[in-house]
């Protein structure tokens, strides 16, 4: 019997691996690159520029995001090849397949050496997604699947204790994908932090009252940047799409968020109080604390170099856009994930408390840090930008899952309905690009939804996300 199983696993993890490569393939030669902004998409813009125009002066925001521009102009300057806009947007897709390709190959080294006899779950999780399959070949003029391959390959040698390649990664993370290499930065500065035994009673009062509050600063947050706008006849969307908040709907999501912030903060705060004593502060990696220092004051000078403000930078970002997205509807970030991210949230949101034990082990209050992140990024609906905690997050789900639930035909399931919610269908040409994108039909424009996703898409979806919730909840918890 135990043999019949371990054929099984070893048959299943090929049959994923080339699963994964032929979608990755077929993606590739079938889904048109979007006709948003001229096959630029959301904000290819600045990027094509980086290689299109000679001494191009880009701003200080997208400077730490223009690495793969730069490599792609590069490539054209050693092969002598002429730069159009048409190449610039075929050798980005050809980039992100690179890229992913890359990310199977280490995601499947990870499974082989850290977590065995798991189906190559792993890969099933991170890779059969909307965002994976159709995205990276539809909005393609973006960074944000080389920010991928960089976290993955920071999880891969972190894991494997290589720390000399993760200062390599870090310094290309740090201008690829700010998020990553923040990422990066607080997982090696607190890996050595190490819990103290503490009351659970103790630690479960003071969490109550932390993750109330944490709730609390969410919906006052949202207020607080809404109302004025409003008052003000401010437009509450900043970008050009035809969806506005509903100021009759916003006080109901502030409210449903702030809960779903409140609830799943409840036990990073209940794992992270045994941390707090001053035994960890002497466990900090200080030689990691002044790479940090060295790389904040690098980016300080380059930007004081650089001279090219923008309107929106990081934190103008978080603080003033982040409530406009999460409160156009109740949990549409959430939804979204759900959507673009595939089961891995799913599993993410039932497993979260074990996550948050697991988390608190591999990477000490680091971890713990990185999921608070975590949270408030599938609150904002856009999930791309989620794409450098994935390695971590689908690692820690494939790693707390129970052996029960690990049997055949449930992982065939799980197969099956990544795939169904990678939109296979995506590519056939049911509808044209709609100049109005909230009336159906407008396909092609909704392979990104998120914020834009009318009512209609967003009941929908919300529906189907309760249902497949409701159904794993109770398959991963059967006796």
């Amino acid at each position: 019997m135990f043999k019949y199983q371990h054929i099984n696993q070893n048959l299943l993890g090929s049959v994923v691996l080339l699963l994964v490569s032929v979608f990755l393939l077929t993606g590739f030669f079938i889904t048109d690159i979007t006709s948003l902004n001229k096959g630029l998409g959301i904000d290819g813009m600045w990027y094509n520029k980086i290689i299109s125009e000679e001494n191009y002066k880009i701003d200080d925001y997208h400077l730490f995001k223009s690495l793969p521009s730069h490599l792609i102009k590069t490539f054209f300057d050693i092969l002598n090849i002429d730069i159009s806009h048409k190449r610039i947007l075929i050798y980005f897709k050809f980039f992100n397949l690179i890229c992913l390709f890359s990310c199977l190959l280490f995601f499947n080294k990870i499974s082989k050496k850290h977590l065995h006899d798991r189906y190559n779950l792993l890969a099933i999780l991170s890779l059969l997604t909307f965002i994976v399959l159709k995205v990276s070949n539809y909005d393609v003029v973006t960074p944000d699947y080389f920010g991928f391959l960089l976290a993955t390959i920071f999880m891969y040698y972190y894991l494997c204790r290589k720390y000399s390649f993760l200062i390599v990664i870090l310094i290309l993370s740090f201008f690829t994908n700010p998020i990553v290499f923040l990422i990066g930065m607080i997982i090696l500065i607190f890996s050595n932090t190490l819990p103290k035994v503490i009351d659970i009673k103790f630690s479960s009062k003071f969490s109550l009252f932390f993750s109330l509050l944490f709730g609390f600063i969410i919906f006052t947050w949202s207020i607080y940047m809404i109302i004025p706008m409003y008052k003000a006849h401010v437009e509450l969307t900043l970008w050009i799409i035809p969806d506005t908040l509903n100021i009759k709907v916003f006080p109901f999501s502030a409210i449903v968020v702030s809960a779903f912030c409140a609830y799943f903060s409840f036990y990073l705060f209940q794992y992270s109080i045994p941390f707090v004593n001053f035994s960890n502060i002497l466990r900090l990696k200080f030689k990691w604390i002044i790479l940090f220092i060295i790389f904040l004051a690098g980016k300080s000078f380059l930007i004081s170099y650089n001279n090219h403000p923008i309107n929106l930078d990081d934190i103008g970002h978080l603080v003033y856009v982040w409530p406009l997205y999460f409160c156009m509807k109740p949990l549409t970030g959430v939804s979204e994930h759900i959507h673009s991210l595939g089961i891995l949230i799913v599993f993410a949101l039932i497993l979260w408390k074990d996550i948050v034990s697991e988390s608190s082990k591999l990477f000490g209050i680091g971890g713990l840090i990185i999921l608070g992140l975590f949270v408030l990024f599938i609150i904002k609906p856009e999930a791309r930008h989620a794409l450098p905690f994935v390695p971590i997050i689908s690692f820690l789900v494939v790693k707390v899952i129970s052996q029960n639930f690990l049997e055949f035909k449930n992982i065939l399931f799980v197969l099956f309905l990544n795939i169904l919610f990678s939109k296979i269908y995506y590519p056939l040409h049911i509808a044209s690009f709609s100049g109005n994108p909230q009336e159906f039909p407008a396909q092609h424009y909704f392979m990104f939804f998120g914020f834009s996703c009318n009512y209609t898409m967003y009941t929908f979806q919300a529906l189907v996300s309760v249902f497949i919730f409701l159904f794993y909840n109770k398959i991963i918890f059967q006796k």
